[in-house]
């Protein structure tokens, strides 16, 4: 017998399926747009280390619409940050990236990357 509550217990489970199924597309999308990232990094301004953290690093995290692509970066000039987060933001479009210069970033924050993150 397939009451109201057995049709709605259905409805969130297929709604919840999908839900994961966009976030996992969501997740491969950034994670092509960061190797991209890393490798115009490592060309246009001769990074060094380009290591991907927070919620791309593991897979458990979800990755939603609001969700960044963390990446720490090692050997670029500090007068040249701003000019790579402006040119980074348009070659990851649509995602926003979040970049850190290891140089220059908190000890706390070093140590999330050496624990969590992957290079990429």
């Amino acid at each position: 017998m397939a009451g109201p509550l057995a049709y709605y217990r259905d409805t969130m489970l297929q709604r919840g399926a999908q839900v994961r199924r966009e976030q996992e597309r969501r997740r491969r999308r950034a994670r092509k747009t960061a190797r991209h990232v890393a490798e115009y990094l490592r060309h246009a301004y001769g990074a060094a280390r380009v290591v991907l953290f927070r919620p791309m690093a593991g897979e458990e995290a979800p990755f939603g619409p609001q969700s960044d692509i963390g990446l720490a970066v090692r050997g670029l000039d500090k007068a040249d940050y701003f000019e790579a987060i402006a040119h980074v933001q348009d070659e990851a479009a649509p995602f926003q990236v979040d970049l850190v210069r290891l140089e220059q970033c908190p000890a706390s924050l070093r140590d999330v990357v050496r624990r969590e993150g992957r290079e990429i």
